[in-house]
């Protein structure tokens, strides 16, 4: 695939973005960004340049294992922490370096160091069942393929492709389409999350339920965990109602 070369994780790079036209450009198709909120900004409803939200739960604790193994191990990025490199998975649990219900977060604009209460889940849970076409990480390989159904991505590649000049039937040039399209779509896969794949690098299992480190983990955790299983909830009704999918 076809990367732009903007970086929507700091406000100094939204802000580029934003001077670049980046979405009136069409130059990219998907957008991947952690700071929700804050880049609304690159987006202008009045010229109906409006996004659509497409978001991959995960297991909220096993998210936390693997940002833990991520951040204590990766040295060449700019996330490695020197100082949780010397703590054990435990005591990270204890730390101020643990997350705090990121995800909830994320959706309600919640910053850091304001308590996360009900108000803020239920704000979450509607935001996901209202603007967001859900998929799981447990799932991956169904969820892109609900996102390639939804978002037509295989249209926008072969608006974007070559292959008319080439002299292929219309035939050949979905056919190669689908096999560029399902080759991307298995290489995305197959790398997976950048902390998760580091948890089953570096630990090999997944922390069992229930366990000790667990309920730490846990602890921080509560309303993501309630998000989680609230985002399964709508997975499975999207799955029942916008793709038409029988449950088994």
């Amino acid at each position: 695939g076809k990367f732009v070369n903007v970086d929507l994780s700091t406000i100094q790079g939204i802000k580029r973005a934003q001077r670049l036209n980046l979405v009136e450009s069409k130059m990219a198709d998907v957008i991947s960004m952690e700071m929700l909120y804050q880049n609304d900004r690159i987006f202008n409803e009045e010229n109906g340049k409006r996004g659509r939200i497409f978001i991959i739960f995960a297991d909220p604790v096993q998210r936390a294992v693997g940002r833990y193994h991520f951040i204590s191990n990766a040295t060449w990025s700019k996330e490695f922490n020197p100082k949780v490199s010397k703590m054990s998975i435990g005591e990270y649990a204890e730390s101020k370096y643990i997350q705090d219900n990121p995800m909830v977060r994320l959706l309600t604009n919640t910053q850091r160091g304001k308590e996360v209460t009900d108000l803020e889940l239920e704000l979450a849970k509607r935001i996901i069942q209202l603007k967001c076409l859900v998929g799981m990480y447990d799932d991956i390989d169904n969820s892109v393929t609900r996102f390639d159904r939804y978002f037509s991505w295989e249209v926008l590649a072969g608006r974007n492709s070559n292959n008319a000049k080439e002299g292929l039937s219309p035939q050949q040039t979905a056919k190669q389409r689908r096999e560029k399209i399902q080759k991307c779509s298995n290489e995305t896969t197959r790398v997976g999350d950048r902390w998760l794949d580091m948890q089953t690098t570096i630990q090999g299992t997944r922390i069992q339920e229930g366990s000790d480190v667990w309920n730490r983990l846990a602890k921080s955790n509560q309303m993501d965990l309630k998000l989680y299983e609230f985002a399964k909830f709508v997975y499975k009704r999207q799955a029942e109602h916008i793709f038409e999918e029988v449950s088994s």
